[in-house]
């Protein structure tokens, strides 16, 4: 079984599972070395912090399933590499916004590592619980 063939209802909970869980410690992380400023309520940080560990965990579980093929039994590999990429992807439109409005989109290089360490981490989670439905028995 490859990830292509995974039931798209499974995938999207294995994704929004995973996202929000991300969420979490993404922004326990965050809180924990102080690299963000509180901006309203735990609360509202805790939801918006993981509806966005959601949809971004989605966007890659798709793109993952979309550019995979049917050869690659090693879905951590092809996780880690896909959000990499939107990484990467999203550092490069950062820095073309940055030109434009250097003010409002500045380049951190301390955020940048952080941010990659993070999506680093959700590629290793997603890995994870792919591999965990492709080993699963078939019932």
């Amino acid at each position: 079984m490859s990830l292509k063939e995974i039931p798209l209802t499974q995938l999207c909970w294995a994704g929004v599972t995973t996202g929000v869980i991300w969420g979490g410690v993404n922004l326990g992380i965050d809180l924990m070395f102080q690299s963000l400023e509180l901006e309203g309520s735990y609360l509202s940080l805790i939801l918006s912090f993981s509806v966005a560990g959601a949809l971004f965990s989605l966007l890659i579980l798709f793109l993952g399933a979309w550019f995979a093929d049917a050869e690659t039994r090693n879905p951590y590999s092809t996780m880690i590499k896909i959000s990499l990429l939107v990484w990467v992807v999203s550092i490069t439109f950062g820095g073309i916004a940055s030109r434009y409005d250097p003010e409002r989109y500045h380049f951190n290089m301390i955020e940048t590592v952080w941010g990659g360490g993070k999506v680093l981490l959700l590629g290793i989670m997603l890995g994870w619980r792919i591999k965990r439905i492709l080993n699963k028995p078939a019932v």
